[in-house]
């Protein structure tokens, strides 16, 4: 499956929003914006240097 954009956010990928703490009330907010056109999402944080906190969109 392709990627889809999502209010600047792709589907099938992991996109920086700035803040996006797992567990959280960042969670939600990812959630919701990637529900727009996506299956859901998820805050995820990959490595240790900065940006590394992303908002993951399902697909």
């Amino acid at each position: 499956m392709g990627l889809f954009q999502v209010d600047g956010l792709n589907c099938c990928t992991d996109n920086h929003i700035g803040r996006c703490i797992p567990g959280s009330e960042d969670d939600t907010k990812c959630d919701n914006i990637c529900k727009k056109n996506c299956k859901g999402g998820h805050c995820k944080v990959i490595g240790k240097t900065p940006p590394n906190h992303f908002c993951h969109c399902l697909c």
